[in-house]
């Protein structure tokens, strides 16, 4: 449906209107045809419209909180990478820390036999 000038006056009209206001603008009488029929067709528009412009807005919300989500994901598990790595050479020493004091054990028990 081509737009009138009619048509985009209308809609420079609503759109400065609040909700509630378009809504009663786009119920149809029970007997309407021509202009009143079009320009509550044109308030359906504009509501729609609205309604498109709050979900773009929330999911643009929705999206920015996953990417923040994302990001301290992120360096929660180079934290926990670092972590492991600095674990496993702990356990290295450990190791050695172990194979140290059993042969000053056997070292031990052998002076103290002779």
């Amino acid at each position: 449906m081509p737009l009138t000038s009619n048509d985009i006056e209308f809609l420079k009209t609503i759109s400065e209107l609040s909700e509630p206001e378009v809504f009663l603008k786009s119920e149809l009488p029970e007997q309407s045809y021509g202009e009143e029929f079009r320009f509550s067709k044109l308030a359906k528009y504009e509501l729609y419209r609205r309604s498109d412009a709050k979900r773009d807005a929330r999911e643009e919300t929705t999206l920015s909180i996953a990417k923040e989500a994302n990001l301290i994901a992120s360096n929660a598990l180079e934290v926990a990478n670092k972590q492991a790595v600095a674990a496993f050479e702990q356990a290295r020493w450990a190791k050695w820390a172990a194979i140290i004091a059993t042969i000053a054990a056997i070292i031990a028990t052998a002076a103290a036999i002779r």
